[in-house]
C-alpha cells in the first residue's frame, strides 16, 4: 500500500506524507504488518496518530482475510522528538507503570464491519459524526445503521469530547457512566483526567477504576 506519491508529494508543503508505505504478510495464520516512515515525531506522529490508526487498519484487514492480528513493525528513517516536547517526554515516561487496561479485564472493542459494508457504514458514521461535532448537546441518534461496536462507541466518546467544555466534573462523570466499559472509555478517562482530575474520583466502571487505582499506587 503506497501512501507517498512522488508526482504529487515532491512539493514545498507542510503536509508531505510521513508514512510512505505499508506491507502485509500472512504467516502461520497471522497477518503481520510493516510500516515504512520517512519522518516520525515520537510525540504526536507515532504516539498521537500512527500507532492507533494503523492498528485499526491492521485489525480490519485481519478480519477481512480471516487471519489473526500478528506483529506490527515500524521502520522510521528519522524518529525524533521536537524541542517543545523535551520537558513533557520525561514526565510521560515516569508515569508509565508497566501495566495496561487489558491487565485488568478491560475489553477491547471489536471491529467487525465487513469489506462489502465498509463504504456505506463509513458514510453513515461520518454523517452522524458531523452532527455530534456541531450539536454535542443533543442526544445521539439511533446507531443501529452503524452496525459495528467500535464505531458506535467511538461516536459516543467523540460526543463527550465536544460536550466536555460545557460540563462540570460531576456532569462529565455522570455522562461517562452511561458508556460501556471498554478500552476506549479507559482512554477517555485518562484524556479528561489530565485536565480535570476530579473526574477520576468517581469512576463507576469497576475494572477501569481498578486500573487507575493500580496506577496511582505504583
Amino acid at each position: 500500500m503506497s501512501i507517498f506519491d512522488p508526482e504529487l508529494d515532491y512539493a514545498t508543503s507542510r503536509d508531505i506524507p510521513c508514512n510512505n508505505w505499508i506491507g502485509w504478510l500472512i504467516r502461520d495464520g497471522r497477518l503481520n504488518m510493516s510500516i515504512a516512515i520517512r519522518s516520525n515525531d515520537a510525540m504526536w506522529g507515532f504516539s498521537g496518530a500512527n500507532a492507533f490508526e494503523w492498528s485499526v487498519l491492521h485489525e480490519l484487514l485481519a478480519g477481512w482475510t480471516n487471519t489473526r492480528v500478528g506483529t506490527a513493525t515500524f521502520f522510521a528513517a528519522s524518529f525524533h522528538l521536537y524541542e517543545r516536547h523535551f520537558k513533557m517526554a520525561p514526565d510521560i515516561v515516569s508515569k508509565f507503570h508497566g501495566i495496561s487496561p487489558y491487565d485488568f479485564g478491560i475489553r477491547n472493542l471489536p471491529l467487525s464491519v465487513t469489506w462489502d459494508d465498509l463504504d456505506s457504514v463509513l458514510q453513515k458514521w461520518f454523517s452522524i459524526e458531523e452532527k455530534v461535532r456541531s450539536y454535542p448537546e443533543n442526544e445521539l441518534p439511533p446507531l443501529d445503521e452503524v452496525n459495528d461496536e467500535f464505531l458506535q462507541e467511538s461516536l459516543k466518546v467523540l460526543r463527550l469530547k465536544w460536550l466536555e467544555p460545557r460540563l462540570t466534573d460531576t456532569e462529565l462523570a455522570a455522562e461517562m457512566t452511561k458508556l460501556k466499559e471498554s478500552d476506549i472509555v479507559a482512554a477517555a478517562y485518562q484524556h479528561f483526567g489530565r485536565r480535570r482530575p476530579g473526574v477520576l474520583n468517581s469512576i463507576e466502571h469497576p475494572n477501569i477504576a481498578s486500573f487507575f487505582r493500580a496506577c496511582n499506587t505504583r
